[in-house]
């Protein structure tokens, strides 16, 4: 974040990652997979997702709705899915904490996060 007295530029720079979320478990039915295994494999199908249900961008779905998204996309075959609010809305945090969940409930589950950049600037 760039600030200046009279302007306030938000910019989100950097590279793409992507997040595994993991259990804590010795023994996982899933392997680890790496980012060069995920992108262009068409064995993990991807999707942007914002799994917004108000007209704005400040009332974030609680984990229980992104659970809801998450099952339904795992039913569709999505096992990649990328986000853009990932610093000034809870969505994000609210969406690894529900994969995180949804991993614990089913070690099978699988789900992968791609943190994207999304640039605001003042006025825009």
């Amino acid at each position: 974040m760039i600030q200046s007295k009279k302007n306030l530029i938000l910019c989100y720079v950097g590279s793409i990652i992507i997040f595994s979320v993991h259990c804590s478990q010795k023994k996982s039915p899933i392997p680890f997979v790496t980012v060069s295994q995920i992108l262009g494999n068409k064995a993990y199908p991807a999707i942007s997702y914002g799994g917004y249900r108000h007209d704005t961008r400040t009332i974030a779905p609680t984990i229980d709705e992104i659970k809801e998204d998450m099952r339904l996309l795992e039913a569709m075959g999505i096992k990649l899915i990328r986000i853009y609010n990932t610093q000034l809305f809870e969505e994000t945090s609210r969406l690894l904490e529900a994969i995180s969940l949804m991993k614990k409930e089913d070690p099978t589950f699988e789900m992968y996060v791609m943190l994207g950049a999304w640039i605001e600037c003042k006025g825009a």
